[in-house]
């Protein structure tokens, strides 16, 4: 029914601005559309309103067109950037909603924002103590502005503008209202729309029955919905097949505000669980004959494209990429990106040649064989010690599915002594089915730690004993190889006890 309404073109590339004048009935108290609200609501008669909104400043692509009209409990809060600007977040929710309640969703609305604007961009990893500082600044000027003690409230906005001075922020919202809508029923967790977006009504706001797992989707949707408006509307994809770029991205800094909140490792954790569930993981799916690759060659309907394969599988082909690179390049290409490619489309390739320019390699081979095929790859690792050369080696074999060309894929391994202290670690950039990797003039690890942080998007089978596993999972320094290998001793375990007629 779009373009009934609208005189566009339903196509990602038609990104155009809008002036819209809703005229509604009076008894609504939201009236609402993308940009900003030229005037109050004007009345015009019989009943009737009329409002006018104006979007020039973000050309968008007709997907992201919002036009609502309905009854909701208003809730908003100011938000102040650390430099001074300011703008305001505001919270759409059923009639009755629970002020404090809703108060409590804002600040970690708030908290989105404000960690996308101190802890992204092409800077990210610069200055992390005072960006902290500015963290911990901000949320003091807030109590502070709270309290009305105005004396300290200007000493703090002193502190603040300076320390803004000293960095190279992330994104800063250009509007003048950020608005968060909650949909009783909807398709989507969440769903951007430059300015409004739209969350599932019982994922937008806490409550006492909400469980751990809950929460932790709350906080996420909030920041994805909220990036998508630089990745995804500033810069938008030139078709549906670009859908994984802008969803993978947004994911991969998702998860990057997930582990600031949350622990890195913890973060890291809950995706690599995501992958390995035996029923309804992301490897399961990937492997079951309802696969379809990360970037299909086509498709029936859009819904098609949202599944485990576009927000998982596909921020880990990001993530990869981040790993062989480096993650402070990483996040200068990723600027570059989203600078060349402002107000515009881009095309996985316009993606790929802005990571590879910063990268100083071409990735395009790489993503060609992740982007179109299916599956993943499985890894047979063994190693091998030399007490007289003092050396190590370890051996790779990529297996891959029937007909399935080799992936490339960064595999990080270290060599830990018994106390758990690395005596050696590589990255190590994995290109066909027969790699080796030799660590030269080391001594005799206690045990080996493949996959370190999971590395990479597959599976991993090595010649690890039970007592090097046992080691690995009580002293290896990568919590998330520790966590792989008590799931590998657990599940060792579980098949001896289905083999053994009198363990239970």
């Amino acid at each position: 029914g779009f373009q009934r309404i609208v005189p566009c073109f339903d196509d990602m590339t038609a990104k155009c601005t809008y002036t819209t004048t809703i005229i509604a009935d009076e008894r609504y108290t939201n009236i609402i559309s993308n940009g900003d609200a030229l005037s109050r609501r004007k009345p015009c008669g019989n009943g009737r309103v009329a409002i006018t909104y104006d979007n020039t400043t973000t050309p968008m692509a007709p997907y992201l067109f919002f036009l609502g009209v309905g009854t909701y409990a208003t809730f908003s809060r100011p938000f102040e950037y650390p430099d001074g600007r300011t703008f305001t977040l505001e919270l759409l929710v059923p009639p009755g909603s629970n002020e404090e309640i809703a108060r409590q969703a804002l600040e970690v609305l708030a908290d989105g924002v404000l960690w996308v604007y101190l802890f992204t961009g092409p800077e990210r990893y610069q200055d992390i103590p005072l960006r902290q500082r500015l963290w911990d600044l901000c949320h003091e000027r807030d109590r502070a502005k709270n309290a009305g003690d105005q004396e300290h409230l200007a000493s703090l906005r002193a502190a603040l503008a300076e320390g803004a001075r000293a960095i190279v922020p992330g994104y800063a919202y250009t509007g003048t209202v950020y608005r968060e809508i909650g949909m009783q029923n909807s398709d989507y967790g969440g769903m951007e729309n430059v300015g409004n977006t739209t969350i599932t009504t019982n994922r937008i706001m806490p409550f006492p029955a909400m469980t751990d797992h809950a929460y932790e989707y709350m906080v996420r949707v909030k920041v994805h919905e909220y990036y998508h408006n630089l990745n995804g509307s500033e810069v938008t994809g030139k078709s549906p097949f670009e859908l994984w770029l802008n969803e993978a991205v947004t994911v991969h800094i998702e998860n990057a505000y997930f582990g600031f909140l949350f622990g890195e490792a913890y973060a890291r954790i809950q995706t690599v669980i995501d992958l390995i569930s035996p029923e309804g993981g992301t490897f399961a799916l990937d492997a079951g004959a309802a696969a379809m690759p990360i970037e299909p060659d086509g498709f029936n309907d859009p819904n098609e494209l949202i599944t485990g394969v576009t927000y998982v599988k596909a921020p880990e082909f990001v993530r990869m990429i981040e790993t062989l690179m480096g993650k402070e390049a990483f996040a200068r290409a990723l600027d570059r990106y989203h600078r060349r490619f402002a107000h515009a489309n881009a095309s996985r390739q316009d993606w790929l040649d802005a990571i590879g320019e910063i990268a100083g390699r071409r990735f395009d081979d790489m993503a060609g064989i992740w982007l179109k095929q299916t599956g993943f790859p499985i890894v047979r690792m063994t190693h091998r010690y030399d007490p007289d050369a003092r050396t190590c080696r370890i051996a790779l074999e990529q297996e891959t599915p029937a007909g399935a060309e080799p992936w490339t894929f960064p595999f990080v391994v270290a060599l830990v002594d018994r106390e758990g202290r690395d005596r050696a670690e590589t990255t190590h950039p994995v290109t066909g089915r027969h790699e080796e990797i030799l660590f030269e003039d080391v001594d005799a690890p206690a045990f080996v730690a493949a996959n370190r942080g999971y590395s990479f998007y597959g599976r991993v089978i090595d010649d690890a004993t039970p007592d090097e596993r046992h080691l690995r999972a009580r002293h290896d320094a990568d919590l998330v190889g520790r966590f792989c290998a008590f799931q590998s001793l657990a599940g060792a375990e579980m098949l001896r006890l289905l083999e053994d007629p009198g363990a239970v």
